[in-house]
């Protein structure tokens, strides 16, 4: 069958095509799409081919979240029905490439098991950000005992800000510190018990000390620049935790002489898991995640190129982009 469906032709670059899918099979649903989440971090590095694990080529799709409605299902499916209100990470192409899922379209044919059944209290558009807020969830739960705990968040990302947001619903006194005043700025809207600073400004080293004294008990690092790791590892106290959600394109050193000389506990969380997701579905049903107020831009489906020119550009401010489909 025909998809419409964004196609990225170039680097930051692309349009709208009519792209064949897979014909449904007894165990698929056909699903219409009402919003898709951009995911900034891995669409930028995949625009850049900057992944060493995995090869791409132009034209591609993209996109690995999104939510809407069953249209039709197959004769073997048994947990969903025509109507259900979903989420899924997969589409299913043919003959075009479609390294991290192909979701940035108006239709989505892909396998009952890669569905997730929405809550009636999760809002539909929140939900389609549901991988990276679960990134954040993921990072969030690394870390134990709250009890007051402070911790400092590097980076104001989606990623950071998630992360951030499920820290103070948990019991955390959380820092996010971060480049961009506009960013930090809806941060503090959106989880009001949130503390934030921006690392460029000269007091920041004042506001820190203020916030945690000489170290924190936990660090992230969202941003997985080698100057932001070794910042977590040199604000943690002795027997600290680190986390390391961040990647920065090409390979990767990490210098690790500081965290054996503080015995620091250094995760890596990544990827996404059925049960993982959908406790991160409950936190947002619940309030604890806020997708809403991190959408900067929406955007059409059709002005799909739209979305990949501001993605590519450097000096434009912005946060979540939204599809609606």
């Amino acid at each position: 069958m025909k998809i419409k469906a964004g196609l990225v032709t170039a680097p930051f670059e692309g349009e709208i095509a009519m792209l064949d899918s897979k014909e449904p099979g007894p165990s698929d649903v056909i699903i219409k799409t009402e919003y898709s989440f951009i995911s900034n971090g891995t669409e930028q590095h995949t625009h850049r081919q900057e992944f060493p694990e995995t090869q791409v080529s132009f034209p591609m799709v993209m996109g690995y979240q999104c939510t809407g409605r069953i249209e039709k299902v197959g004769v073997a499916v048994k947990g969903f029905s025509v109507g259900q209100r979903i989420f899924t990470r997969r589409n299913d192409f043919i003959g075009v490439s479609n390294p991290i899922g192909g979701v940035h379209a108006d239709r989505i044919v892909t396998a009952e098991s890669n569905v997730i059944g929405l809550s009636e209290n999760v809002d539909v558009m929140e939900a389609s950000a549901l991988v990276i807020a679960q990134v954040g969830y993921n990072t969030a739960y690394r870390f134990t005992e709250s009890n007051g705990k402070t911790v400092m968040v590097i980076g104001d990302g989606l990623i950071g800000q998630f992360t951030a947001q499920v820290l103070v619903a948990r019991g955390f006194r959380v820092l996010l510190s971060g480049h961009h005043d506009y960013r930090l700025k809806i941060a503090k809207a959106a989880c009001p018990g949130l503390f934030v600073a921006n690392s460029g400004n000269a007091d920041f080293e004042k506001i820190f000390k203020d916030f945690a004294g000489n170290r924190v008990d936990m660090a992230v690092d969202s941003v997985g620049a080698p100057a932001t790791i070794e910042e977590c590892l040199r604000r943690v106290r002795n027997l600290g935790v680190v986390a390391i959600s961040g990647y920065m394109g090409g390979n990767q050193v990490l210098k690790i002489h500081q965290a054996f000389e503080s015995e620091t506990t250094v995760h890596f969380p990544a990827g996404a898991t059925r049960e993982r997701l959908i406790s991160t579905m409950e936190m947002i049903g619940k309030g604890d995640i806020k997708v809403a107020p991190l959408v900067t831009h929406k955007f059409k489906g059709t002005d799909f190129a739209k979305a990949c020119q501001l993605l590519g550009n450097k000096n434009a401010e912005f946060l979540g982009i939204l599809l609606e489909w």
